[in-house]
């Protein structure tokens, strides 16, 4: 026969796995999906050499996007902290701006995207290019 500070015990533990049942219901699941990205051609100006046009090295970066929420980040290509997103109903595509400038547009059917940086201060230093290219999921 239970004593009732065995009792006491048995429904605090009880009401500790309820409301982590409960808890792992009710959380929202995340649709993020990692992807790996690569550039098929970088072009673009050096402000530092009077704008002079320039070819650029293409680049590779890893992508956290969720389409449900509209948010996308990447840490290598300045998509982080306050990232406006906007997904169009139309073309399936993510539209992305980072507080940095650079804007990233993801089409959700064929992972193809748009790439740009365009940051832009009052002396500026920072390359300007667009870009091309296509992701895969992880």
């Amino acid at each position: 026969m239970l004593q009732n500070g065995d009792l006491q015990m048995r429904n605090f533990i009880n009401v500790i796995i309820f409301l982590l049942g409960l808890f792992i219901l009710v959380s929202p699941v995340s649709a993020k999906d990692i992807y790996y990205c690569a550039h098929d051609a970088t072009t673009g100006f050096n402000p530092s050499e009077n704008y002079k046009q320039k070819n650029y090295k293409n680049q590779r970066f890893n992508l956290e996007v969720d389409f449900e929420n509209q948010t996308m980040k990447s840490k290598k290509i300045f998509m982080q902290d306050r990232v406006k997103c906007d997904l169009s109903g139309t073309t399936d595509t993510l539209y992305c701006l980072s507080q940095y400038g650079v804007s990233l547009a993801l089409n959700k059917k064929t992972f193809k995207f748009h790439h740009s940086d365009v940051y832009l201060n009052q002396t500026p230093t920072d390359d300007i290019f667009v870009a091309h290219g296509s992701c895969e999921k992880f």
